[in-house]
């Protein structure tokens, strides 16, 4: 089993909808497409997409000819939603009619309080996901408890557009412990547009500031790690803020960083039970720097 496979395959959902990017339907529909039969499309995950856009999605797909061919997989979709009655009958209504073709197999919401979570989960169909994010300046622990033993899964938000939109190091550390804690699964979103920490432009304007950006192998590795008790909690925020990418060893049957190693397996099990993907707005950007750290 190859490491840096198993910890790379369907890790980032594309949002190229969403900012910075924030493109339009088409031209965010041609990119899906096209990275769907790339070189490296084992690194795509789903498709993300407001659940109040799917209509306009489904419309271009088939106009553009990205409809799939016989015997190819449904475009995977994750749809924003709140949750009530009446979306998720347009959910099941919208998979029911694109059956084979398209297909929202996950839910990302942002409940109002921790009380809120149940309700949403008790309308759902039992085969859809669905992440319920965290407030970035919340104690984490009450939602997670909300979801611990559960179906539900959390959801990070690990940047944005302006530099407050960053979660601090020991808030994102926190969110993935009480997670690993409550055995929650996660995933995350924004900012990670790069392997390791570093100061990014936080928009693609000429003008744009800087400011440091989390790397999603720190998250990534970091959260197989802990799911594999490899790495104390205390190592956890300087991995975080790793800005080397020498710093990780790549072997092939494992990773490794400052001597703390995770192997394929292991991130097999993590992938599966515990950090399941990442919302970029680019799906090359992250390829392009794997490429450059010889990891593709």
């Amino acid at each position: 089993m190859d490491a840096a496979r198993t910890l790379l395959s369907g890790l980032i959902d594309y949002a190229g909808l969403f900012p910075p990017a924030k493109l339009g339907m088409e031209p965010a529909v041609a990119n899906y497409g096209a990275y769907r039969k790339g070189e490296h499309r084992a690194l795509l995950g789903r498709f993300v997409v407001p659940l109040g856009r799917v209509e306009e999605l489904a419309a271009v797909v088939g106009e553009r000819g990205f409809l799939p061919a016989a015997g190819e997989a449904p475009w995977q979709l994750s749809a924003l939603t709140g949750g009530d009655e009446t979306e998720i009958r347009t959910l099941l209504e919208f998979n029911r009619r694109h059956i084979g073709q398209l297909a929202i197999t996950s839910l990302e919401l942002k409940p109002q309080d921790p009380g809120a979570i149940r309700a949403v989960l008790d309308r759902l169909p039992a085969d859809l996901e669905a992440y319920f994010e965290v407030p970035a300046d919340a104690d984490p622990r009450p939602f997670l408890e909300a979801l611990a033993g559960t179906r539900g899964r959390a959801k990070i938000r690990t940047g944005g557009i302006t530099v407050e939109a960053f979660p601090r190091p020991g808030r994102v550390a926190a969110f993935l412990t009480a997670c690993h804690e409550a055995r929650v699964s996660f995933k995350a979103t924004a900012g990670l547009h790069h392997p390791v920490c570093g100061r990014y432009h936080l928009t693609y304007e000429e003008d744009s500031p800087s400011a440091s950006m989390y790397g999603f192998l720190g998250v990534f590795v970091g959260a197989a790690m802990l799911h594999a008790g490899r790495l104390p909690d205390d190592e956890l925020v300087a991995l975080l803020l790793e800005s080397d990418p020498r710093a990780f060893s790549l072997d092939g049957e494992s990773i490794s960083w400052s001597g703390y190693r995770v192997t394929a397996a292991e991130l097999h099990r993590a992938r599966a039970e515990f950090c399941h993907s990442y919302g970029s707005c680019s799906f090359t950007e992250p390829v392009d720097d794997l490429r450059e750290l010889s990891w593709l």
